[in-house]
């Protein structure tokens, strides 16, 4: 392979090297750029499942059924919907959950786990760097909203401490990982300090979900196993959707106001694949385990790099190189030998962005070797 000198790189403006380009086929450990294959470290799909034949049979089965597109008149109307049905069921198990709801996006956790606490709690507390989309759940809420440091378990203490009042009843919001960097809640610090307020915790296990815990469940479900968690079906699985976990009288208490009311469920085709993929996790632990290895195998290599990555056992590995005029000219050396490593300014990447490494669960020894090895002569 030839190595490119960072003096003749000239990156896109806006730094995104796929502006313009053509993406086709599963996100997993090759990606399809132009009809040219990738060593790929980027996106999501942690679990490598789009390419299982039973998986993709699932979609053709409901489609030769007769299964619609989409869905609109369903339980917001009374109606029984059984392929959505099937879905929660079957999520229920993998959560370990009395029941759950499937709903279109992940983007809607939040705003649906509110909704399933409405009259319970008083007060959110949110992480300062929790996902776009808890922080405009949060804000359309109605209720007080207080800020503390990222994952910070004693500035929540402080702000608790500050700003709760007798017998208001707090709400921590936040993710499990998260998605730029990986980096982990402690969420059984959390528990801890929300208990003696009849408190709630509630986590989005997206980035975490199939990878993390026991049992996959991800990182509430050693920990804190009585949180209120919801996780997309897109992060580790290939579906499209989002189901949350909840007691039957939170499911009520959800189902009958914003943002599920009236609502679109979402597609009945994805469902269907997102059932037999969460089957399908269940049957074959070893798929988990295999992540597991390959996540841990590409920080290590990473680390001998002399990188400062952390290892927290997600899918994730991030690095910065200080300036974003640095890293896209590294992405951009990686992608002419046929890498692709995402560059991110995510929320919680801070200023410069960070080098955004994922794991898949296709992933061969050889493949992170390679990265490694490639990177190594590039930097």
């Amino acid at each position: 392979m030839t190595t490119v000198p960072a003096s003749q790189v000239r990156p896109a403006a806006n730094y995104n090297i796929l502006a313009g380009r053509t993406v086709r086929g599963q996100v997993s450990a090759r990606l399809n750029v132009d009809g040219r294959d990738y060593l790929n470290f980027g996106g999501t799909g942690y679990l490598a499942l789009g390419r299982v034949q039973e998986i993709r049979q699932a979609a053709f089965d409901a489609i030769d059924g007769g299964t619609s597109f989409a869905r609109s008149l369903s339980v917001s109307y009374g109606a029984r919907d059984e392929v959505f049905e099937e879905l929660e069921k079957t999520a229920a198990i993998a959560l370990g959950a009395e029941t759950t709801i499937g709903f279109s996006t992940g983007y809607l956790i939040g705003m649906v786990g509110l909704a399933a606490l409405h009259g319970e709690v008083d007060i959110i507390f949110i992480d300062e760097l929790a996902h776009f989309s808890l922080v405009h759940a949060a804000q359309i809420s109605g209720l007080p909203t207080v800020t503390f440091a990222h994952a910070d378990q004693d500035d929540l203490q402080r702000q608790m401490k500050e700003h709760l009042a007798p017998r208001q009843r707090p709400v921590v919001v936040t993710d499990s990982v998260f998605g730029a960097t990986g980096s982990l809640a402690p969420l059984g610090d959390y528990a801890a300090l929300l208990a003696p307020f009849d408190g709630r915790l509630l986590v989005d296990e997206s980035h975490a979900f199939g990878s993390l815990g026991s049992r996959g469940r991800g990182g509430s479900d050693d920990v804190a196993p009585s949180a209120i968690i919801g996780t997309t079906l897109g992060k580790a699985l290939c579906a499209h959707g989002a189901v949350i976990a909840l007691s039957h009288q939170r499911e009520q208490n959800a189902r009958k106001r914003p943002p599920l009311f009236g609502a679109n469920v979402g597609s009945p085709i994805s469902a269907a694949v997102a059932t037999a993929a969460l089957r399908y996790m269940a049957q074959h632990p070893e798929r988990r385990e295999r992540l597991r290895s390959v996540s841990a195998r590409l920080v290590a290599g990473l680390g001998e790099l002399g990188l400062d990555v952390k290892h927290s056992g997600a899918p994730i590995a991030a690095f910065s190189l200080g300036t974003r005029e640095s890293m896209a000219a590294l992405q951009a050396r990686l992608f002419e030998q046929g890498i692709f490593v995402h560059r991110s300014d995510y929320r919680g990447s801070g200023a410069e962005g960070v080098m955004r490494c994922a794991a898949f669960a296709d992933h061969s020894d050889e493949d992170i070797d390679t990265f490694c090895s490639v990177l190594g002569s590039v930097l």
